[in-house]
């Protein structure tokens, strides 16, 4: 009897382990028979740029082993190297770091944070060897695609073609095959590089075509123009204008680019202002005012960076700061935001000096001796026709005609930011006020549940700042874009200036226009995603090395060049102030200082990463911010970069002599930031020439 149960069982046994044999072992070790790689974020194999890699252990059917022994004397890793330059080989314990690169392994799965990749990955166990990365990417291949789209962009003056070459070269660089790289280029790159809210800015300037069209059709524009002569009859006052509202557009960059540079072209066209200098008011008045701006979009971002490092032990150990005082880290880099407060002061003293040099003087003297208001061979963003449009009755022009669209779609734009950041915050506070509730439950520390209720008491009195930086600005530009045609309309109709079907062929025509601009914005962003995939800023930082006293110049050039080659200011932001917080708290432990002054060089290292950003988003001709001021304008935009390419280097150079460097070694922005602005009227007064006739 015994035995029959015993045969049964037997039998139960073996044929358990014919079906999951390969899944057991009495003793709980499970037998690999493979390995997968896995990199982070999407990014190629590029050699020489730290990457995320988590290497998982499979089954004989090839699916994750639930447990493994990474730290099993024979597991052997080739191919691979710490951020240190160290061949990484074996792996040691749990959590432990090398350098800058950790170790984490939880059953099947092992992750390599910031390791580098050397040559081909091959993981070897138990005397078989396992090829997980057949193939890598030589190390320039990162940087080669914005090159060369920069380049030929200049050389050329073809813009599109420029983008989709570096599209097309670093898609070419991924597959190994330049047919692939083609085809992936046309078939997934360019189609996924429309996000939801990317869709919305492109709807949202065409939309805002369309209000333009509409309004110089009624004859608000030839209107408003007339208007705006009486209080400034020269090129120079049309300057200073301009410069004014784009500080007046404060609360986010892409409305202050595409309002100002629409508003206000027919103003600077009439009194022989080139097109690029407009293009170079507007580039120059809309990220670097955003970017200091207290209340704006792009607080909430610039604060989740520095929030996202305080909430670790060791640098709220070097700080003294919770990670509650993300605000207050944002509000002490302001000082040292030298290269955004310098550029509005340029820009400004080369309205009023009436002063220019290099390529942006021989445009002014161009447009104002000339009349040509855009160079020969130029090729702006923006269509002839709109330009070419005329008012329907020239004995009704109307002021208010221009000014109520313009003004629904601004009112919109603040209305809607306050609204969909008070609904953000106030989503926040219940979400809060639940998880609170569930933390006195589960009898959380008081300390916890009271740094809560802090932070919810916030929520439900919450400041403009707060309100502004949670806003939802795609939506709020889209329906301002949206109501502003609407209202535009309703004006042409009422007054009885154009019938139904000439309102639509306009609003048509408006769409129309923006069409160069909205292709040049696709390829651009298409670019952005070849640069994430390649790990282009990752190659960047993993070459560049500093000193505690040179970290405020260094992270300032490294950000730039960042923000230059990958056209994104958010996107350089949001990789370096994370790496620049650990640099500068790492450093200043390691040199014995205080927290007083680690707080210091947090400051002054977090403040040059924001402000070198700006500048390589500014200056870089595949930003979207710089082809929106090309757009709004109606400027080519490579003539657009060439003239405000020497402006924005010479500011940066200041930021960098005079602020930076000195920061690094205690000075205070109190005494650099006026040197700066003196070393700028300087520059203008010794290397800047009159225009000419007015």
């Amino acid at each position: 009897m015994i035995s029959t149960k015993f045969s049964g069982i037997s039998w139960l046994f073996l044929i358990w382990m014919l079906a999951f044999g390969h899944d057991f072992n009495p003793l709980g070790a499970q037998t690999v028979d493979g390995f997968r790689v896995e990199f982070g974020s999407g990014v190629a194999a590029v050699e020489e740029a730290p990457c995320i890699l988590t290497i998982h252990a499979l089954d004989a059917r090839g699916e994750d082993l639930s447990s493994f022994d990474w730290n099993e004397g024979t597991l052997r890793l080739a191919g691979l190297t710490t951020s240190d330059g160290n061949p990484l080989t074996r792996l040691t314990k749990n959590g432990h770091t090398l350098g800058k690169t950790s170790i984490d392994f939880k059953g099947g799965r092992l992750t390599l944070t910031n390791v580098v990749l050397s040559d081909r990955v091959v993981v070897s166990h138990k005397g078989r060897s396992f090829t997980v990365v057949e193939r890598t990417i030589f190390p320039w291949a990162a940087i080669i695609p914005p090159l060369i789209a920069i380049i030929l962009a200049i050389l050329t003056r073809q813009v599109l073609i420029a983008l989709f070459a570096g599209v097309w070269v670093g898609m070419w660089a991924v597959s190994g095959s330049p047919v692939e790289g083609f085809l992936v280029s046309i078939t997934e790159v360019v189609p996924g590089a429309l996000s939801p809210d990317r869709v919305k800015i492109l709807v949202f300037s065409c939309l805002l075509g369309s209000v333009v069209a509409l309004v110089a059709r009624m004859g608000g524009t030839q209107a408003l123009v007339s208007l705006m002569t009486r209080f400034g009859k020269t090129a120079r006052g049309a300057q200073i204008t301009t410069w004014l509202a784009g500080i007046f557009i404060f609360f986010d960059d892409y409305a202050n680019a595409l309002l100002v540079g629409n508003t206000m072209r027919p103003v600077t066209d009439r009194f022989r202002v080139s097109r690029e200098k407009l293009s170079y008011l507007v580039d120059a008045t809309s990220a670097p005012v955003a970017c200091i701006f207290v209340i704006s979009t792009w607080i909430a971002a610039e604060i989740g960076y520095i929030e996202g490092k305080l909430g670790t032990e060791a640098v709220q150990a070097a700080t003294g700061l919770e990670s509650t005082a993300a605000y207050q880290v944002f509000l002490s880099t302001i000082p040292y935001n030298f290269y955004p407060f310098l550029c509005l002061f340029f820009g400004f003293l080369v309205c009023v000096m009436g002063r220019d040099f290099g390529p942006m003087l021989h445009a002014e003297r161009r447009a104002r001796n000339e009349g040509k208001l855009l160079a020969d061979g130029a090729r702006p963003l923006s269509s002839k026709e709109m330009d070419e449009l005329e008012p329907a009755d020239s004995s009704r022009l109307h002021w208010y005609n221009a000014v109520l669209p313009i003004g629904v779609v601004i009112l919109t734009v603040v209305v809607g930011l306050y609204s969909t950041g008070l609904e953000s915050v106030t989503a926040q506070g219940a979400e809060l006020a639940t998880k609170i509730q569930f933390m006195v439950e589960d009898g959380e520390s008081t300390a916890a549940i009271e740094i809560a209720k802090e932070r919810l008491v916030e929520l439900e009195n919450p400041p403009l700042r707060a309100i502004f930086g949670a806003a939802d600005s795609y939506n709020a530009l889209l329906l301002a874009s949206a109501l502003g045609v609407v209202m535009a309309s309703l004006l042409a109709l009422s007054q009885r200036l154009l019938p139904l079907r000439e309102v639509v062929d306009v609003a048509t025509s408006g769409i129309k226009a923006m069409m160069p601009a909205a292709l040049v914005l696709i390829l651009a962003w298409s670019l952005q995603g070849v640069c994430e995939k390649l790990n282009t800023s990752q190659f960047l930082i993993h070459h560049v090395s500093f000193t505690l006293s040179f970290l405020p110049a260094a992270v300032f050039v490294l950000a730039a060049v960042v923000g230059f080659s990958t056209g994104t200011s958010w996107g350089t932001m949001g990789i370096l102030i994370p790496l620049t917080i650990d640099y500068a708290c790492g450093m200043a432990v390691e040199a014995s200082l205080s927290q007083h002054d680690v707080r210091e060089v947090l400051a002054s290292s977090v403040g040059a990463v924001l402000a070198g950003a700006v500048f390589g988003d500014h200056c870089s001709p595949i930003s979207d911010t710089t082809i929106m001021s090309s757009m709004a304008s109606g400027a080519d935009h490579v003539d657009h970069v060439r003239t405000q390419l020497p402006y924005a280097l010479v500011v940066a150079a200041i930021a960098l002599v005079v602020g930076y460097i000195p920061s690094g070694f205690g000075v205070s922005p109190a005494i650099s930031l006026p040197l700066g602005l003196i070393a700028v009227f300087l520059v203008i007064l010794i290397f800047g020439r009159k225009v000419g006739a007015e």
